[in-house]
C-alpha cells in the first residue's frame, strides 16, 4: 500500500508541474493571451485598413472623454457633384467643399467622432468597370487603400458590391427627365375668340344672319296678305334692318326694339334666345379657364412619348450606371430597349458629365436623362428659370458610401448614418438644400401672390372697339356728306323728294295739332256758314282761321 501512495503522490507532482510551466507565460501577460497572436493584433491595429471603432449595441464608438489627439483620421475621396459636392474658393485661394454629402459627412464625424481629410479624385469619375475588368474613380481609390471610404452621390449596385462593401443607403432616388421650357407663346391679339374654334364662330354668325331673314321674310309675307291682328301685331316693325338688330341685340343679351309681339315672331324669338342664353354660358366658361388658367405644352411627357419622335434629341453620361442599365436593357423590348438603341445607333447624343448635358439642354432640341435629385437642384436653381422636369421618376435606387471590401467600416458608418435618420438631421439637409424657392419643377411659374390679367390678354377686345368707334364715325361723316350733296341737289332741280314729302308731312301733322290745342283752351271758334249765306248759324262771332295765324300759334307754342 505504500508502493501505491507514493506512486499517486508522484504523478500529482507531476501534474501540478506540467500545469505551472503550460500557464507561466500567460499569466505573466496578464491577459491570458499567446505571445504571437497579440504580436498580431498588434501588427493589424496599425494597418491602415483596421479600425478601432467596435460598436456593440448602443455603445459609442468613443468615450465622450475621448479628446482629439485620440481620434481617427481618414482620408475622403469625393467627386464634385451639385448640390451633394459643391466646390467654391474662399478669399484666400483655398478650395472649399460644401453640399449636401459634405453636411453628413459633418455629422458623421461629430457622431463617431473622426477626423478626415479630403481629396477630389484623379479622373473625375464615380467607379465605371472597364473593359479589361479593372475599376476607376473612386471605387478604384479604396480597393487600392488610397482611400478609407467615398463621398458622393454614388449609386449602390450589384457590380460595385462586389468590388466594395457600401453603407445603408442615406438617400432613396429615382431618375428623371429634363427639358428646356418651350418658348413662350406672343400675345394673341384675338385671345378672346380662343374659346371657340373658327367654325363655331362661322356657324354662330350664320345662324344669327339666318334667324334675322326668317324673322323678316315671315313678317314681311303676314302684313302684305293682312294675316293676323293689324293693330297689335308689329309685323310692319319688322323690316330686313330691324330684324338683324334683333338678332344681334339678343345674343348679346342686350335689350332692344322693335319687341315681338306676332305669335310666329314670339315662338322664334324665343328658341333664339334659348340659343343664345347657351352660346353665351358656355363661352363666358371657356373664356374664364382660357384668361386665368396658363399651361406650357409640350409634347413629351413621359420616356414612351421621348422615344416615339424624332425631333428632340436625348441621351445621358457615357459609361455612367444609367448608361449600363439601358445597355444591359437591349433586348427587352421595352421602352429602355428603346432608348439603348437610340443611344448606340447616335453615340454623340452621350455626353461625359451632367454639367455638360444640363447645358446643351439649355441650348434646347435636347432631353437630358439623370439622377432626379442632381436633376430638381439643377431646375430651381437655373438662372432664368429656363429648365423644366418631363413626367415621373423611374427606376428607385439608393445613395451610399464606399469603403474596402471586408473593412469594419462599412457598420461603422451604417449606424452613423441611422442614427441621423432617426434624428431627423437627413431629413433636414434634404429640406435645406431641395427647397420650394426658386424655379418651378414642372415649368408652370413659381406663385407670387394674386396676379391680374395683363393688357396683352385684353389688347384684343380694345382693338375691336376701337375699329367699330372708328366704323361708326366713318359712316356719319358719309351719312352727312351725301344729305349734304346729294339731297340739296334733287331739291334744287325741283323734284319731289320722299324727303320733301315726309317734311311736309310733318308740317301738315304739326299744324293739326295747334288748331286742335288751341280749340281746347278756347283761343280759337269754329263758326258754320252756308255757301253764299252772310248769316252767321248761332250767336258766335265769325273768325277767319287761316295758315298765317296758325303759324303764329304754332310759334308760341314752340
Amino acid at each position: 500500500m505504500a508502493g501505491w501512495g507514493w506512486m499517486c503522490l508522484r504523478a500529482y507532482l507531476w501534474l501540478f508541474l506540467l500545469v505551472m510551466v503550460f500557464f507561466a507565460v500567460p499569466l505573466a501577460g496578464g491577459r491570458g493571451r499567446r505571445p504571437g497572436r497579440e504580436g498580431s493584433r498588434m501588427a493589424r491595429r496599425q494597418a491602415p485598413t483596421a479600425q478601432p471603432l467596435l460598436i456593440t449595441g448602443d455603445t459609442p464608438p468613443f468615450s465622450p472623454a475621448s479628446t482629439a489627439s485620440n481620434k481617427v483620421k481618414y482620408r475622403v475621396v469625393l467627386v464634385e457633384n451639385k448640390p451633394f459636392i459643391i466646390k467654391t474658393r474662399s478669399e484666400n485661394n483655398k478650395t472649399v467643399y460644401d453640399g449636401f454629402c459634405m453636411d453628413i459627412l459633418k455629422g458623421l464625424a461629430e457622431e463617431l467622432r473622426f477626423d478626415y481629410t479630403l481629396y477630389e479624385v484623379p479622373d473625375g469619375n464615380f467607379g465605371l468597370l472597364t473593359k479589361n475588368g479593372s475599376w476607376d474613380g473612386m471605387i478604384r481609390e479604396v480597393i487600392d487603400g488610397r482611400a478609407d471610404f467615398t463621398l458622393g452621390p454614388l449609386t449602390i449596385s450589384s457590380q460595385r458590391e462586389a468590388a466594395v462593401d457600401f453603407t445603408k443607403p442615406y438617400m432613396d432616388y429615382g431618375n428623371g427627365l429634363v427639358m428646356k421650357k418651350p418658348a413662350a407663346e406672343r400675345p394673341n391679339l384675338f385671345a378672346f375668340l380662343l374659346p371657340f374654334q373658327i367654325r363655331v364662330w362661322m356657324s354662330i354668325i350664320a345662324a344669327l344672319f339666318a334667324v334675322g331673314f326668317l324673322l323678316w321674310a315671315t313678317s314681311r309675307i303676314r302684313y302684305t296678305l293682312g294675316v293676323g291682328d293689324l293693330e297689335n301685331d308689329n309685323d310692319n316693325n319688322f323690316t330686313l334692318k330691324n330684324s338683324l338688330w334683333f338678332s344681334y341685340w339678343s345674343i348679346v343679351r342686350k335689350g332692344g326694339e322693335p319687341a315681338p309681339r306676332a305669335i310666329h315672331t314670339r315662338l322664334l324669338g324665343g328658341f333664339w334666345w334659348l340659343f343664345s342664353l347657351i352660346v353665351m354660358a358656355t363661352y363666358t366658361a371657356n373664356l374664364t379657364a382660357f384668361l386665368t388658367v396658363k399651361r406650357l405644352e409640350t409634347p413629351i411627357r413621359s420616356l414612351e412619348d421621348l422615344v416615339h419622335q424624332s425631333t428632340v434629341e436625348f441621351g445621358t453620361v457615357r459609361g455612367n450606371f444609367l448608361y449600363n442599365f439601358f445597355r444591359e436593357q437591349k433586348g427587352s423590348e421595352n421602352v429602355f430597349d428603346r432608348i439603348w438603341y437610340a443611344l448606340e445607333t447616335q453615340p454623340d447624343m452621350l455626353v461625359d458629365n451632367q454639367t455638360e448635358g444640363v447645358e446643351r439642354t439649355r441650348r434646347g432640341n435636347y432631353a437630358y436623362i439623370g439622377e432626379y435629385p442632381a436633376l430638381e437642384y439643377e431646375v430651381r436653381h437655373d438662372e432664368g428659370c429656363q429648365l423644366m422636369m418631363v413626367g415621373n421618376p423611374f427606376m428607385t435606387r439608393g445613395y451610399g458610401i464606399a469603403t474596402k471590401r471586408g473593412s469594419s467600416l462599412s457598420k461603422t458608418l451604417s449606424v452613423g448614418i441611422l442614427r441621423l435618420q432617426e434624428k431627423g438631421k437627413i431629413t433636414q439637409l434634404r429640406e435645406k438644400w431641395w427647397n420650394n424657392r426658386g424655379c418651378s419643377l414642372f415649368g408652370r411659374p413659381p406663385k407670387t401672390g394674386a396676379e391680374g390679367l395683363g393688357l396683352d390678354t385684353f389688347f384684343g377686345v380694345f382693338v375691336v372697339l376701337i375699329c367699330g368707334a372708328v366704323l361708326a364715325c366713318l359712316v356719319s361723316v358719309l351719312e352727312i356728306l351725301y344729305y349734304k350733296c346729294c339731297k340739296r341737289k334733287s331739291m334744287m332741280t325741283g323734284t319731289t323728294t320722299e324727303l320733301e314729302k315726309l317734311m311736309v308731312d310733318t308740317e301738315a301733322d304739326k299744324l293739326a295739332r295747334t288748331t286742335l290745342k288751341c280749340l281746347e283752351e278756347g283761343s280759337l271758334q269754329l263758326v258754320i256758314r252756308k255757301a253764299g249765306d252772310n248769316h252767321l248759324v248761332g250767336n258766335n262771332v265769325p273768325i277767319s282761321i287761316s295758315r298765317e295765324s296758325l303759324h303764329k300759334e304754332n310759334d308760341k307754342i314752340d
